[in-house]
This record gives structure tokens, C-alpha cells and sequence, in this order.
């Protein structure tokens, strides 16, 4: 892990209400006022605007809790956690966009693990988002097949469960990089595809 926590990427997914008027800056990004998210967190998220080093040994809790996997996301996750139900589904957007955004950067760059497990992680938050709006739990992988499961069977299309377990490739991948360029570009159209019928969902709905 980078010696300096910096992650930019984070203020990018908790840029959820743009028309709050409690919102402070940070980078030019919103960053505070998001209701129901509790102190310790602000306190640690403005340790990451000002480039702040982290201790070691907070380094080496957050690396722990989030089970080697990748970091954002077990922050996303725990941000997620704090905030109003009615904040919720505009947040899980937001952070599939950033996931989205940040896995065709590094795919483009070259780096095919980081990419697909970003790519595969913006497809799981549009799921969090659906699920969230319709009152589902979605708080562990079971979960979230579950949600896909509810989805297919209620729309009457099976692609979601098909697409899903392709793009899971992409999360297996970032463990075993069993994949090449070829197979994570081919794998990234399937989740552009699911993700863009996931999120029309949330559209459809209000």
C-alpha cells in the first residue's frame, strides 16, 4: 500500500447531494454534510483531503478489515452504512460511476486486476443501489445475487443472472490473474451492459 492514504477516488463517491447546504469542500469536491455520517469519519476523510500519513498501524487495520480486497470499496461500504435510507441509493450510484470511471482509467492503463476489480465492483454498487431503493439487504455477496436473482425473475430477464456471472470473472481475476487484456475488455462490456440495465432501473423508478 502507498505509504500516503490519498485516495481521491473516495471524495469522488461521496459526492452525492449537490444541492446540500450543509456541504463543506474539500479539493473542490463535496465532502461534508452528507446527513447520518458520524464524526469519525468526517475527522478520517479529512485526514485523506490534507494528505495526512497515516500511522502504520492504521494502515495495517484497514488493510486487515477490508480482507485484502480492495480498499475503497470496504470504505464505500462502511460510509454506506452511516448514511440516511434516503441518501443511500443517490451514494451507491455515485460509487458506481467512480468505479466505472476508475476501472476503464486503469484498464487503459494497463493494469488488468486493479481494472476489473474496480470494473466488477461498479456493477455490485448499482445492485446496492436497486437493492437499497426497493428495501432489499445487500450487505454481503449472497446478498447481492440475491438482489439479481429478485431482478430477473420480477423483469423476466435472465441476462442479469448471465451477465453477473460473467463479470464475476473479473473479481476471481484480481485474486488469481488468470485473465488477460483480451478477456477483461470483452468481460468490461458485459458489465457496461448490466450496469447500464441496472441503473435504468433506478431511473425508471424515480
Amino acid at each position: 500500500m502507498a505509504k500516503y492514504l490519498s485516495l481521491v477516488g473516495l471524495i469522488g463517491v461521496i459526492n452525492v447531494i449537490d444541492a446540500s447546504p450543509n456541504v463543506g469542500l474539500c479539493e473542490g469536491s463535496l465532502l461534508l454534510g452528507v446527513r447520518g455520517v458520524v464524526s469519525r469519519i468526517h475527522r478520517f476523510l479529512r485526514m485523506l483531503c490534507k494528505d495526512v500519513e497515516l500511522p502504520k498501524f492504521v494502515l495495517e487495520v484497514l488493510e486487515r478489515k477490508s480482507g485484502g480486497g480492495d480498499l475503497v470499496a470496504y470504505l464505500v461500504e462502511l460510509l454506506g452504512r452511516e448514511l440516511d435510507p434516503e441518501d443511500r441509493t443517490a451514494f451507491y450510484v455515485e460509487s458506481s460511476d467512480w468505479f466505472w470511471e476508475e476501472g476503464i482509467r486503469l484498464l487503459d492503463k494497463g493494469d488488468y486486476r486493479q481494472a476489473g476489480e474496480k470494473i466488477w465492483n461498479s456493477v455490485v454498487q448499482a445492485v446496492k443501489a436497486v437493492a437499497e431503493r426497493r428495501g432489499w439487504r445487500h450487505d454481503a455477496h449472497r446478498l447481492i445475487w440475491a438482489a439479481l436473482r429478485r431482478i430477473a425473475q420480477e423483469t423476466g430477464d435472465a441476462t442479469y443472472i448471465r451477465l453477473f456471472a460473467e463479470v464475476e470473472q473479473l473479481h476471481q481475476n484480481f485474486y488469481e490473474g488468470h485473465l488477460d487484456e483480451y478477456d477483461v475488455r470483452i468481460l468490461a462490456e458485459s458489465a457496461r451492459e448490466l450496469r447500464g440495465k441496472l441503473l435504468a432501473l433506478i431511473q425508471g423508478r424515480g
